[in-house]
């Protein structure tokens, strides 16, 4: 997937491919250094960047299907 760097974190199925990128599947969300936030292979959102030695929280909430 182009412009995604393999610095990116996020979350992901069991059933998700490790072979891709985090976000890249449709069963995942992942968030790149540019603060774009990626699912099934697409850009969904653009958020504040990072970069090394920033902290990032996600809050998944299972019950509700928010991440």
């Amino acid at each position: 997937m182009t412009g995604v760097p393999p610095a990116a974190v996020g979350i992901v199925l069991s059933t998700d491919s490790t072979a891709k990128f985090v976000g890249q599947d449709a069963g995942g969300y992942g968030l790149a250094p540019s603060g774009e936030i990626f699912h099934n292979n697409s850009v969904i959102a653009t958020i504040g960047s990072y970069t090394y030695d920033d902290y990032i929280g996600l809050l998944l909430d299972p019950v509700g299907g928010t991440l």
